[in-house]
């Protein structure tokens, strides 16, 4: 008294195991062939593809081992026995009959162990669904209607496998390739769904249309696998891309899925090679390059072609869409054999098709369709198709006649906002431009006019994510939409394109001044990235608004520390600008200034340098010597200068910047507070801590005043002028001023941030100096636990927190701590910036300090030694370190006279050690 079919079809999608229970009849069923085949099919949703499906047979079936009389079974025993047989049969060669003596059969040894073996699979299979939902991921959510595609992901398995278990340097890339709309990413999805039992270290996604450098890849990894960035990795993507490896190494296995992959660099050998080992990670991505357009070797890639659905999981497919996902009838059935030969295997016109048919209730709806769909198509032949140059344009066509009758149905309002979605990047479709732009053209969704409207915006949005028109994204705030879709709605509006990108672009201006001005609300920084993605996107069509929104949200990248996106987004700008402007207009020179900026910021000075002498040249030239944008460049080259080395320079260059400032805005403006940290942070450099207090002092009265007492530029300056007071202020000034910055660093970054950690370090000096040893060592304890969770056991700015903790233990008699925790520090240090580092020589200098101290005078003068070679290198080849340089030869010669050496002995060791370091 039920309708048992739809039943049977609920328990099957819902169901994460299947046991078959073999016998001859099973296989003459229809029905039982249904189900298994049904079952097969979803198998992969389940996190058990391959191995969802038990085959149990207590008697022998006729085909298993026999000849052609039993061909049909023996076909489909042939391929339930690539899985794993529970052979209940007791291999006797006399068959009982179980009905009979069923109890007894059970007491049999071997069927009871195969019983128990059975029900540990069993409970095996079951408990990869619970481990499934532990696997951390910033993936798309799946879609629950995927079908088929058996062949594929087991290729996919298998080949992913197969490298991971040779060993082949762990580094194991497969490739899926395609035409569009053939559903690459969607198989990709599914196979991070099926197997996410396996990745307990995580699955990942990166997108990587236009990107040919695998560092910006990875950076996109950061934030998802909980990675605070540091300020030096922040400025330098190739820091933070190794950081992100480090952590994965650090994880149990993982999946790094890389979709739309445009540039073959980004899975050729010099990637593969910088993997983790031992198939740690499994690399999958989607690309439309074919075999040929890879770089490396063939063997490197197992490269599988998504081609199109065949014809059983396209009908399976539509099927998916219907009404309790069964046909209503059989004339249904066949009109959508109809369907799916028509549409060709074209995955994403099936589906397209199967969606909207989903929605149609009315009997004879499929048929009808198709008749539809035929005239539409009568124009196009099969062989037509078959041509390699007609069959992609075809394919389109099918999509575009599906599509047509999808659009159809949909009201004014719902094509106008797709119209609107197909200009932006279909990762990044922001749901809220959408809205308001659609606002403008119809009211009744504006959404500042209270719940009633709200309720329109959502009865607008619901069909769009019914039909998969929208596509779930990891925001609810942002949807996806399929590029092939984009380009048949772009191309069904053709007539009003161009007006729509105008107002669209110039409400995401103003968007972007807005954030300019409020980035400092966590909440506002949501749509930066759509934004940086939309301004890439013009600019790669030629339009200079993208130029425009560059300019205007690159200084917010730099605020936000994502300085490898600014890059990128400032290069192109940089290029546009002098083919749009010329190479002497402000808008170039000022987008040139910016990326110069971020090559300081990334350690790139030489090309820094070169820059920003470009650009002060062609202000001074432009504008004069003392306007206002010469000032800028002038206060930017000799911050530049001062990492250089170049200090008598440095100075006079901000010298003049700050003369021109006060000149132009007078003493009390936030350009002047600027250029006077700038200068402060110079005399501390210089040894000149009592100039520079009176400096930062100023500074800070300024930027307190027009920031608000509340700022992160505020924070930064009170943690200078702390450092300049522990040389000439009383230490209790340093510490109140500290603790301030501290927590308005705190405040705004929160307190696991490595900036927060570096203050912490920071107080913990002035509390030692003052004796509150307790507080103290408390703070330099935090701030390793911060580092050691955010940064990863094999990070530098980690060594150098550990080894202000083994510092202060030995200032405070703790030697026997300090010793282990500097020479971790030390492995650390030689690890990440190789061992003739001259931070390698001043650890060997501590480490040394202890040894001497211990009486161990043989260790401590090797180590002496060697960090007296070190720093021999580095003055000579850099000019820095002769300070130290001084303090380490003082204590080497110290402690050889503490061993008795005479001066005679001293001088020609030394002799020696400057021999050495000068043939090295």
């Amino acid at each position: 008294m039920s309708a048992w079919e739809q039943r049977i079809a609920e328990g099957l999608r819902e169901s994460r195991l299947f046991l078959a229970v073999l016998s001859p009849n099973y296989f003459e069923s229809p029905y039982c062939q249904r189900e298994l085949e049904e079952y097969v099919r979803y198998e992969a949703m389940r996190h058990c593809l391959g191995d969802g499906v038990a085959p149990v047979y207590f008697i022998e079936l006729p085909g298993k081992d026999a000849g052609a009389e039993y061909n049909n079974t023996a076909t489909r025993v042939k391929a339930l026995r690539k899985r794993q047989w529970c052979d209940l049969t007791r291999q006797t060669p006399e068959l009982l009959p179980w009905h009979q003596v069923g109890r007894r059969a059970l007491e049999d040894q071997e069927v009871a162990r195969r019983l128990k073996e059975l029900k540990e699979q069993m409970a095996e299979r079951l408990s990869r669904a619970d481990r499934a939902r532990t696997s951390p991921t910033n993936i798309y959510r799946h879609n629950p209607q995927f079908v088929g595609r058996v062949r594929e992901l087991t290729l996919l398995r298998e080949a992913l496998n197969e490298r991971g278990s040779v060993g082949v340097v762990g580094h194991a890339a497969t490739t899926v390739h395609g035409l569009g709309g053939l559903g690459k990413t969607e198989l990709t999805l599914a196979y991070a769904h099926a197997f996410a039992w396996d990745y307990p270290g995580g699955r990942w996604l990166a997108q990587c249309e236009g990107i040919d450098d695998f560092d910006l890849v990875l950076a996109q990894c950061a934030t998802p696998l909980g990675i605070h960035a540091t300020e030096a990795e922040q400025k330098n993507v190739h820091h933070l891309a190794e950081r992100v490896l480090a952590e994965l190494r650090q994880r149990d296995r993982s999946l790094l899925l890389l979709d739309n992959v445009t540039h073959p660099e980004l899975l050729g050998p010099s990637v593969l090679m910088r993997l983790p080992a031992q198939a740690q990670v499994h690399l999958l991505a989607t690309t439309r390059l074919g075999p040929t357009q890879l770089v490396g070797s063939p063997q490197d890639h197992a490269f599988v072609a998504v081609d199109e659905l065949p014809g059983a999981d396209a009908l399976a497919l539509v099927r998916a869409h219907q009404p309790g996902n069964q046909f209503t009838g059989p004339e249904e059935e066949v009109a959508a054999r109809e369907l799916v030969d028509l549409l060709g295997g074209f995955t994403l016109a099936i589906e397209t098709a199967a969606i909207h048919l989903g929605r149609e209730q009315a009997i004879g709806a499929i048929g009808r369709y198709v008749g539809l769909l035929r005239t539409e198509l009568l124009a196009m032949s099969e062989s037509a198709a078959a041509d390699p140059a007609v069959g992609v344009r075809h394919k389109e066509k099918l999509l575009e006649a599906t599509l047509k009758m999808t659009l159809d149905t949909l009201s004014p309002a719902q094509q106008h906002l797709l119209a609107l979605a197909s200009l932006l990047p279909a990762d990044q479709v922001v749901l809220p431009w959408l809205r308001s732009l659609a606002s403008e053209r119809f009211h009744e969704v504006n959404p500042f006019m209270g719940t009633e409207h709200n309720a329109a915006w959502s009865r607008m949005l619901a069909p769009l994510m019914e039909l998969r028109l929208f596509q779930p994204g990891n925001d609810d705030r942002i949807v996806r939409m399929h590029r092939l879709v984009q380009e048949l709605v772009k191309k069904r509006g053709i007539t009003e394109q161009g007006s729509l990108e105008e107002v669209f672009t110039a409400k995401i201006q103003g968007h972007a001044v807005l954030l300019a001005k409020n980035w400092l609300d966590h909440d506002a920084r949501w749509e930066l990235t759509a934004m940086v993605n939309y301004a890439l996107q013009l600019m790669n069509s030629e339009s200079e608004n993208g130029m425009l929104i560059a300019g205007i949200i690159s200084p917010v990248l730099q605020e936000l520390g994502r300085w490898a996106e600014k890059e990128r987004l400032l290069r192109k700008a940089v290029e546009q600008a002098e083919r749009f402007h010329g190479d002497k207009s402000d808008v170039f020179v000022s987008l040139l200034s910016n990326l110069a900026l971020v090559l300081r910021a990334a350690g790139q000075l030489s090309e820094a340098e070169r820059l920003m002498r470009k650009v002060l040249a062609i202000d001074e030239q432009v504008h004069g010597p003392d306007h206002e944008k010469v000032a800028v460049r002038l206060h930017n080259l000799g911050s530049l200068l001062m990492l250089t080395n170049h200090l008598p320079e440095a100075e006079a260059t901000i010298r003049r910047a700050l003369h021109i400032f006060e000149t132009k805005n007078g003493p009390d403006h936030p350009k002047v507070a600027m250029v006077l940290g700038s200068l402060g942070e110079l005399f501390q450099r210089t040894e000149r801590h009592g100039e520079a207090e009176p400096l930062l002092r100023r500074a800070l009265a300024i930027e307190e005043k027009h920031l608000g007492p509340d700022h992160p530029t505020v924070g930064k300056t009170l943690s200078n002028l702390a450092r300049a007071l522990m040389r000439v202020g009383p230490l209790e000034e340093a510490e109140r001023t500290m603790r301030r910055g501290l927590e308005l660093l705190e405040k705004h970054y929160g307190p696991e941030h490595s900036e927060v950690a570096s203050l912490q370090v920071s107080l913990a000096d002035i509390l030692k100096r003052t004796d509150q040893l307790a507080e103290a060592e408390s703070l330099l304890r935090q701030a390793l636990t911060v580092d050691e969770k955010h940064l990863g056991p094999e990070h530098y700015s980690l060594a150098i927190t550990i080894e202000n903790l083994a510092a202060f233990l030995a200032d405070t008699g703790r030697v026997d701590e300090a010793e282990p925790l500097f020479e971790r520090g030390l492995a650390i240090t030689e690890r990440s910036l190789g061992p003739d580092h001259p931070d390698v020589a001043i650890t060997l200098y501590n480490i040394a300090q202890l040894s001497a101290a211990n009486a161990r005078y043989a260790h401590a003068e090797q180590l002496l030694a060697r960090s007296l070679c070190i720093l021999l290198r580095s003055g000579r080849l850099t000019g820095h370190a002769h300070g130290n340089l001084q303090m380490v030869r003082e204590s080497y010669e110290h402690l050889l006279s503490v061993m008795g050496r005479t001066k005679d002995q001293v001088r020609a060791q030394l002799n020696k050690l400057n021999a050495l370091s000068h043939r090295r």
